[in-house]
């Protein structure tokens, strides 16, 4: 029993341990969904080098365009790192997706102008690919890690060239999410996972300061439900964009994006790597021993594993405390035969209670008349302990 009870806690420890990693080594929070997308850009196989609007054919399945203005993405395929740098560049990849976890590390170089947006930005659940040609299309979620230490969601309605942009109002945000700004030449890893619940798009955003170390030490610092409450900050000469599109201001993005990029703004030799976007299941529960709420949690085959191993731990100590009290308990029987062949060899069977050793505990013995019969004669010893049991 007690081999295979240390056998289920092998399993279940590995198990817990097991969390799924991506081609990169770095943690899956989420389960992946069976025969979505899990899509990584190929940045190891041919060094190159993008000016904006040139398709990177050396993608994976050629997904992956260069877009923005003035954007040049060199990426070296010794390291898998692309280098950014422009005044608006966007690493764009084509990917139909709706419940996705996009992963990526991002690195700050320089800035060539402030703005108080710069950051490091992924956006998913997107259609901004086509805003050109519609831009009630341009719609999409943001996660953005602020130079100044700030992270937030946003929400995109409208981006019109050379006019309406539209985004959310009052959006959720925290002041420090965790290093007091994001450090030059520090890798950040940064998680985007995007989920419906229902009638809900459920938003998460997690750091990583460890640089990938063991999958990634992986902290959500925002969480956030779109119920259609988190509306459009629209400037009275942009309502007529918004009639145009049909939009009411309160819209939440239920149905599925073409397009996950990157993005930064005004910035020389900004870095990435390790690029991942991966469809996972509409909420559903973690690899992982991650803090969720609102109905994640463990695996199911996690829970069974553990309540089998609750169980046998329970039936294991009731079964040790028996069994020690079994231990503590001598039984001595002496047959007739037995009791005289003590009686030659000048051993005293004693026909009375009688005290043993210095605990007080006593032994209690029948008669015996000296009949010769078959009754077996059964003494029963309290041991108190090993010295008591030599003295006897």
């Amino acid at each position: 029993m007690s081999s295979f009870v240390l056998l289920c806690i092998g399993l279940l420890l590995n198990r817990l341990s097991s969390a799924k990693k991506d081609k990169y080594g770095i943690t899956q929070i989420y389960q992946t969904k069976s025969g979505g997308l899990n899509f990584v850009p190929n940045w190891t196989n041919r060094d190159r080098k993008l000016e904006s609007t040139e398709t990177d054919t050396y993608s994976t399945n050629d997904k992956c365009v260069a877009r923005g203005s003035k954007g040049i993405f060199d990426i070296d395929s010794s390291s898998g790192i692309m280098t950014m740098s422009g005044s608006t560049p966007r690493y764009y990849c084509y990917l139909t997706h709706t419940n996705v976890e996009v992963t990526v590390y991002a690195k700050r170089g320089t800035e060539t102008s402030y703005k108080s947006y710069q950051g490091m930005v992924i956006v998913a659940r997107s259609r901004h690919k086509d805003y050109k040609t519609d831009y009630c299309r341009a719609r999409g979620y943001y996660f953005r890690l602020y130079n100044d230490g700030k992270a937030c969601f946003l929400k995109e309605f409208i981006h019109q060239p050379s006019g309406c942009l539209i985004y959310s109002n009052k959006n959720p945000c925290i002041n420090n999410f965790g290093t007091g700004g994001v450090k030059k030449g520090k890798w950040y890893g940064m998680k985007f996972v995007i989920q419906n619940k229902g009638s809900t798009v459920n938003l998460k955003g997690y750091v990583d300061f460890d640089n990938g170390k063991n999958g990634g030490k992986w902290k959500k610092i925002l969480d956030y439900n779109d119920k259609g409450n988190w509306i459009a900050d629209v400037e009275s000469d942009e309502r007529q964009c918004m009639n145009k599109c049909d939009y009411d201001g309160n819209e939440k993005w239920l149905t599925s994006g073409n397009s996950v990029f990157l993005r930064a703004s005004y910035i020389k030799n900004y870095q990435w790597k390790w690029l991942s976007v991966r469809e996972i299941k509409p909420f559903t529960s973690a690899f992982t021993l991650d803090d969720e709420s609102n109905n994640d949690g463990l695996d199911w085959t996690v829970w069974i594993a553990i309540i089998i191993l609750l169980l046998l731990s329970v039936v294991c100590v009731i079964g040790g405390i028996y069994y020690m009290k079994r231990r503590k308990r001598v039984d001595v029987s002496f047959d007739h035969g037995d009791v005289k062949q003590l009686e030659m060899e000048g051993t005293s069977i004693p026909n009375e209670t009688t005290n043993i050793g210095d605990g007080g505990h006593t032994l209690i013995e029948d008669e015996v008349d000296g009949k010769e019969d078959d009754d077996e004669i059964e003494i029963e010893l309290d041991i108190v302990n090993d010295e008591d049991s030599e003295e006897m």
